[in-house]
């Protein structure tokens, strides 16, 4: 079951990531469902530039979404194991992965390394999960580019262009 809550109930921590479900009574309806993570004050910056942010003693409600991973060794601080390890897996084919600075790991084909750039060996996701229920605006637009998205399930709302989907999200 999903939990909902205050950001204090919650217990959130810097780099969790909430979904903003309700305010006081009828207040921001369109940031519902929209994503913040957590900064190292307590408060959700919004991954937009629309320039809401809420404090963690506020009466908003919102679901957490994934909390931080924790933090990942830089090269520099690597031992000479570790990081033989890393090199050992790019030199039999495996794919590297370094943590870019908004906190994405992207694939490198040629790693280069790099002292303050933490690195990993990729593992295969294999276990995913449906997302909640959303739905889409009235004209059938979505904030989600549901092309890219592996799988989606729809059920078409009455006669209308607008319908329900929930998307298949991976779990690391």
């Amino acid at each position: 079951m999903t939990k909902i809550g205050t950001l204090k109930e919650l217990g959130v921590n810097p780099g969790d990531v909430v979904e903003y479900h309700q305010g006081y009574i009828g207040m921001y309806p369109e940031l519902v469902g929209h994503k913040y993570t957590v900064d190292g004050n307590g408060k959700p910056i919004h991954c937009s530039d629309d320039g809401k942010s809420f404090s963690a003693y506020c009466d908003h409600k919102f679901r957490l979404i994934s909390r931080a991973t924790p933090a990942q060794k830089l090269w520099r601080d690597m031992t000479p194991e570790e990081k033989a390890a890393l090199l050992l897996a790019h030199h039999e084919g495996k794919v590297i992965e370094a943590r870019l600075d908004d906190g994405r790991w992207l694939d490198l084909k040629f790693p280069h390394w790099i002292e303050n750039r933490a690195y990993r060996i990729k593992t295969e996701r294999t276990k995913s999960e449906w997302s909640e229920w959303l739905t889409s605006k009235a004209d059938g637009t979505t904030k989600l580019n549901l092309s890219e998205c592996a799988e989606v399930e729809r059920v078409a709302l009455g006669d209308s262009k607008q319908f329900a989907y929930r998307v298949k999200k991976w779990v690391e």
